[in-house]
Order: structure tokens, then sequence, then C-alpha cells
């Protein structure tokens, strides 16, 4: 099979209702059809063009202009000109993108995650290194990080492109949190080194002003990664290496935090990981407060 970067992977995306699949080859996007990939709608033009993410939530409203969103990243053609990314609303050949972002620091390559309820923002992490074989195992245990974050609002903002962290803020993590309504407050988790880590939360309503929330939690050893559950009521920050949690010394415990009644009062509350050595690669761990 021939050799295919992590970064072009999965070589053909779906739109959330399957009707249109995008591709990325050389200085294009693909447009083909969701239910005969071998039918070629339109063709896209992105000149450098080297990363695609379609929005996986994103639902199209019936004789709507908007018909799916998606988001392509280039690499700076030069030492003088910036890397772009681009969202795009639609998927029709004289499709033009909606917002633009230009990257004049060295971005190497980024990761892109879509909001889970619209599917219409979208977080960027800058990565300023070449990817290492660290990153294709997922994560290490001192985490992936980013050379910064920005958060893309192509719809209903005043400001467009939020800066979120920084070259000088040490990244670990991010994820956002989903939310039981579309129309509620958005919620993002941010996981912010040095050890021991610390975890902010950043709050937006769509076509509002954005809050930023330092949680107060008191966490001992390696924190590197968020999971958030699938309803919005709680998020977990642990650590995860490439063999998975609970296979290093540091990786015995994880803290809950408890988003009821509102996020910005978050509770965090600790549990321990136990699992027995001769048992690690057999059960999974048992967990108690």
């Amino acid at each position: 099979a021939p050799h295919i970067s992590p970064l072009r992977w999965p070589p053909i995306q779906w739109t959330s209702t399957e009707r249109f699949a995008l591709r990325l080859v050389t200085d294009e996007v693909l447009v083909l059809d969701g239910q005969k990939p071998s039918q070629l709608l339109s063709r896209i033009q992105v000149q450098h063009l080297s990363q695609l993410m379609i929005s996986p939530s994103f639902t199209a409203v019936e004789g709507a202009n908007r018909s799916c969103y998606f988001a392509t990243f280039s690499p700076a053609p030069s030492s003088c000109g910036p890397a772009m990314v681009r969202v795009f609303s639609d998927c029709a050949k004289t499709a033009r993108p909606v917002l633009t972002k230009g990257l004049f620091s060295s971005a190497a390559w980024v990761t892109m995650k879509w909001e889970p309820s619209e599917g219409k923002d979208l977080l960027l992490l800058v990565h300023s290194s070449e990817l290492t074989e660290e990153d294709l195992a997922f994560r290490t245990l001192h985490g992936h990080g980013a050379n910064g974050l920005y958060l893309l609002r192509a719809e209903g903002s005043r400001e467009p492109v939020t800066v979120l962290t920084t070259s000088e803020d040490v990244l670990l993590d991010v994820e956002w949190c989903r939310g039981a309504d579309v129309s509620a407050m958005r919620r993002i988790v941010t996981l912010l080194g040095p050890q021991p880590a610390t975890v902010a939360l950043v709050l937006y309503a769509p076509g509002k002003p954005i809050q930023r929330v330092s949680l107060d939690a008191c966490m001992h050893g390696v924190r590197n990664s968020i999971s958030c559950d699938n309803f919005g009521r709680s998020f977990c920050i642990h650590v995860q290496s490439e063999r998975g949690m609970g296979l290093s010394n540091e990786a015995d415990s994880a803290d809950i935090f408890d988003l009821r009644p509102e996020p910005a009062d978050a509770v965090a509350h600790r549990c321990a990981v136990h699992v027995p050595p001769r048992e690690r690669e057999h059960v999974g761990p048992s967990v108690s407060s």
C-alpha cells in the first residue's frame, strides 16, 4: 500500500449526513459524492495544502447556503510568507474561505478540533516542530503540547480569531466539553504546564464575549491529558502515555471535575486508580474515591 502521511489520514472524510466526501490532493480539495465516492462533484483550489479536517458534527439545513464546514492548513511556502489556515462553509466549486488565519511564526503542522455541538467553531493548535514518533504514538508522559492555541469563530462573533495561549505558555492538552443544549454556553478545558499542571476553563455563548476561569485544584504528580464525558457533566485530568493509563508509576491517580451546577464553580474530586502489576496487561483499572 502507498505510504500516507499521518497528517493526511484519513484520506477521505465524510460530512455528518454523508452527502459529501472530501479528499486532499496536491493544491486541491476534491469534493466527491458521499454515496458514490468515485463521482467527482467539484474541485476547490487551495495552494500548498497539507492538512484537511471536516466538521463531523455540522448538519446542513435544507436549502441553506452552508453545505459543510471544513478547514485546511497550508505551511509557509517560503521564509517570507505565512502559513495559512482557511475555514470553508461550502463544498461548491466557487467556495471561498469564510475565515482565514495567517501564522507568521514557524508552523510545521496543526491540530484542528471542531466544536462538538454545532460544528462551526474550531480550536487550532499550532506545532512548530516536525511530526515525531512520539506524536505518532499519540502522546508521551509529558503531553504532546503546542506552540499556540487559537479559537476560530466564522459566524456570530465580533472577534472571529481569539488567542487562547501563546508560545510562552506550556499547553499540555485542550478539549471541548460538550453541552446539553446547542444554544448553551460553550466550554473549553485547557491544561497548562509546567507540572504540577493547572486547569482553566474558557467559556462563551454564541455571539458573546469570552470568559476565562482558573480552577483552584491542588493536583499532585504528572497530569497531561483531559477526558470529557459525552454529557458535559464532568471531565477528568490524568496521565496518558503511549501505552495507556495506569502503566507508569505516575499514572496511579486522576482528578475528576464536576461541572454542575455552574462550570465556573467546578469542584475537583480525587480518585485513585489501582492496577496490580501482574494484571495490567489483562484487566482494566478499578477506581475508588
